[in-house]
């Protein structure tokens, strides 16, 4: 199989990544994504769009069980602890979740 950079499919959008600790965050509707998953909720977000995050540190790396990538859709906030993908055209989004799911980083 031959593989690709991630920079030729996706754009990375790390620069846009924020983190709020717990004590400033303002409960709201939107998700609030870290490595794992939803950390919490919070009142604004600053993706709106399907994307794929990537667990950069504190993932579940070397687990076979619990993946290191996930999808999300629609407007959410992701901190600094996932890599933040939006495939380019023609790239399926889900095609790219699931090659990334337990890939051996």
């Amino acid at each position: 199989m031959d593989k690709i950079l991630l920079g030729e499919c996706c754009e990375i959008l790390d620069s846009l990544r924020v983190p709020i600790t717990a004590s400033e965050r303002t409960e709201g509707p939107y998700p609030y994504y870290g490595a794992n998953g939803v950390q919490d909720y919070v009142s604004d977000y600053i993706f709106d769009d399907e994307l794929v995050l990537l667990a950069e540190d504190g993932g579940n790396f070397g687990s076979k069980e619990r993946p290191i990538a996930y999808r999300v859709s629609g407007k959410c906030w992701v901190n600094n602890h996932a890599h933040v993908l939006k495939p380019k055209p023609g790239l399926n989004v889900d095609y790219l979740c699931y090659s990334l799911m337990f890939y051996d980083v």
